[in-house]
Order: C-alpha cells, then sequence, then structure tokens
C-alpha cells in the first residue's frame, strides 16, 4: 500500500503542470509588494521588483478582457464572478518559472494566481483563472493539473 501511494506520489510530482495543489485556506497573503486595485476590483500585488505604473493600463486591459471572455465562454449560471475577482494576481519577476520542474509563465495555487511580469496576457490569465475556477466549483480536483477539463480547450484561446 505504501509503494502505490509512493508511486502515485511521484507520478504527480513528475506530471503535475501549472497548477499547485495547496489546501485551500482564506488567510492573510503575506505578501510584501505593493497592491493595487484595478477599477474592476481586481488585486493586483506587485513582486516583481520592477515598477510596473506605466504598464498598469494595458495589465487592467488584459484583466478584464480576460476575465469577461471567460465569463462569456463558460456560460455558468452559478459563476462564482466575485469570488474568482477576488484572487490576487500576484506579478513575479521576468524570468522563466519552474513549477515542479516543468517551466511554465505562470501557475495558480487556489487562493492566488503568480503569473511572470512580462506575461500578462488575457489567454493566460483565462488559463490560470480556469484551474481556479475548476478547484473552486469543485469540479477537478486541484484545478485539473493534468488540464484534462474541455474548459482548457473551450476558452483559453478563444478570440479576446
Amino acid at each position: 500500500m505504501l509503494g502505490r501511494l509512493l508511486l502515485v506520489l511521484c507520478s504527480w510530482a513528475i506530471l503535475a503542470g501549472c497548477s499547485v495543489p495547496i489546501i485551500y485556506v482564506k488567510q492573510d497573503l503575506g505578501l510584501g509588494g505593493r497592491k493595487i486595485t484595478i477599477p474592476s476590483g481586481f488585486t493586483i500585488v506587485n513582486e516583481s521588483g520592477r515598477d510596473i505604473e506605466e504598464k498598469m493600463k494595458a495589465i487592467s486591459d488584459a484583466v478584464e478582457l480576460g476575465f469577461e471572455t471567460l465569463k462569456t465562454c463558460i456560460n455558468d449560471s452559478e459563476f462564482p464572478g466575485q469570488e474568482l475577482k477576488d484572487v490576487p494576481l500576484v506579478l513575479l519577476p521576468p524570468e522563466m518559472l519552474y513549477v515542479l520542474g516543468k517551466k511554465s509563465a505562470g501557475f495558480a495555487d487556489g487562493i492566488r494566481i503568480y503569473l511572470r511580469s512580462d506575461y500578462i496576457w488575457a489567454s493566460k490569465l483565462r488559463h490560470e483563472w480556469i484551474h481556479v475556477y475548476l478547484w473552486r466549483t469543485g469540479r477537478r480536483a486541484f484545478g485539473d493539473i493534468f488540464h484534462r477539463d474541455p474548459l482548457f480547450k473551450k476558452c483559453e484561446y478563444v478570440l479576446s
């Protein structure tokens, strides 16, 4: 039994995608970066070490476009819009991220979405919000780290 559990855990660690499983607990974020609330209500936390003031209009547009097109694509009367808006977007330095040994431009942990500060596109935001949506609605364990849910194909690259 222990051998099977070890095999499952090792397989999961090797094959995991961009959604990092952490038990969802509402807590103080404890982030030291500058918190910015854009007009549509999303919180952006700048942990990138760079001044992003001049890019805030483009960042805000990408966030709003990504969210609205995701909401339309999912077309769920139970869409947890405010709950997803409450998920902070944490901007990281513009360096390649490695999540469980795989290259990534961002990831979600069910509590926050982390993105490279040079990779803020509507499609990437939709991708990470899909993970959070699946996680929070209970449709897929850990937000579908293997990207098997049809929402990834249907909604990630919708015309923005």
